[in-house]
């Protein structure tokens, strides 16, 4: 509306107020959700082997270009008795130039949730049987859409990637997965460069390349998850603020509810269970035509067909964050799906917690975390400190 900032507020005041009301009391009770108290934690007496991680991404915009920062890092703890110790840390890590320009906060994004994938997967060796805690939420991880899907179609990426690159994408994939062996991740910039040359990159490149990015991500993440499964261990996916409405279906968050329901006192709620990559995108299986992902080297077979979700929500101490919990189990396996809920929150139960999250999440995202202080030190050594930024103030 035409005029001030303040006078468009006050006119607003009384419909936005009413707007809030009308969302906080217009939805019915919830009737029908189970609420539970938790199971007794693990002894304490042999410490739980877990592991946790978490990601950082910066993407410092220049004048003209982009320089993307990324770091994943994860640690394992485990050890008898009083204390946990340290078992094994990894971290990678990666500096570029964004070439080209096109999504490139979507496709940062996507480089940090690589690395993650890859630090969390070197640090299972030393967890068999035990608990990957992953900071954040599965679903979007695998559900979201590739950058600029509206734009390129899958079938139209591939057949570009495909002249473009002169490999199709199965021989982009298991190039991609011997680079990580050398330790070069993320892999796609670098397989781009050196197959096509930085030069000779256009602007509309830049739909083919985020979709090998996208699908190096979910070959990652898929990387990570059967490596688990194969060593005993149950991947665990915490987000301690989340906004999510997948579980109750409402206008508002699920935690909005299931804080009037237990206002203060610990519980659990009743757990769904998704099956594939259908349901956890919302879609009806029976209505579903086509892949969804890339069927080059077992990528939409796997999300369809092996990945199944149990999801539900906890509080672990009185007046601590609700957290929504994920756990990623494998289709084909089977098994009882309450007993792995009940086995994963009686070991987040035991395991050391700050304000009811648990205290090796908090490490991780410390430890991963980007600050402003290190990113100028990076660029200072880039020799980038005086380049002229994109919002250069005068």
């Amino acid at each position: 509306m035409r005029g001030r900032l303040f006078e468009a507020a006050r006119s607003k005041r009384d419909l936005i107020r009413g707007i809030i009301e009308k969302l906080r009391s217009g939805e019915p009770p919830l009737t029908n959700v189970r609420i539970e108290n938790l199971p007794s934690p693990s002894p304490r007496g042999s410490r739980l082997p877990h592991a946790a991680e978490d990601g950082g991404s910066r993407l410092v915009e220049f004048e003209a270009y982009s320089v993307f920062i990324v770091r994943g890092w994860a640690s394992s703890y485990g050890g008898e008795g009083g204390s946990y110790g340290t078992l094994v840390e990894a971290e990678y890590s990666d500096v570029g130039v964004m070439v080209p320009q096109r999504y490139s906060e979507e496709r940062a994004r996507m480089y940090r949730e690589t690395l993650e994938a890859l630090a969390a997967r070197d640090v299972l060796p030393a967890i068999d049987g035990g608990l990957l805690l992953w900071d954040g939420s599965l679903r979007p991880l695998v559900a979201r859409h590739r950058p600029g899907v509206a734009e390129v179609g899958m079938s139209e990426a591939i057949s570009e990637l495909k002249g473009r690159l002169g490999m199709d994408l199965a021989e982009a994939l298991a190039e991609m997965a011997r680079l990580w062996l050398e330790g070069e991740a993320p892999a796609a910039p670098l397989l781009v460069s050196s197959r096509v040359g930085v030069d000779d990159l256009k602007d509309e490149d830049g739909g083919w390349i985020a979709f090998l990015e996208w699908t190096e991500k979910l070959a990652a993440l898929r990387s990570l998850l059967e490596e688990a499964w194969r060593r005993g261990v149950t991947p665990v996916f915490i987000t301690k603020t989340s906004r999510s409405t997948s579980f109750f279906g409402r206008s508002l968050p699920d935690v909005y509810y299931l804080k009037r329901l237990r206002r203060f006192d610990p519980f659990m709620t009743e757990y769904r269970v998704r099956r594939g990559l259908e349901e956890l995108r919302g879609l009806e299986r029976s209505r579903v035509r086509g892949p969804l992902l890339p069927e080059d080297g077992g990528l939409d077979s796997f999300y369809r067909e092996r990945l199944g979700l149990l999801e539900f929500y906890v509080r672990l101490d009185p007046g601590a964050p609700i957290l929504k919990v994920e756990i990623a189990f494998d289709l084909e396996e089977g098994g009882d799906p309450g007993a792995s809920v009940e086995r994963v929150v009686s070991a987040l139960e035991s395991l050391p917690r700050a304000r009811g999250y648990p205290l090796s999440l908090t490490i991780a995202h410390r430890r991963a975390h980007l600050g402003s202080e290190e990113v100028e030190r990076i660029l200072d050594l880039l020799g980038l400190e005086l380049e002229r930024r994109e919002r250069w103030m005068l």
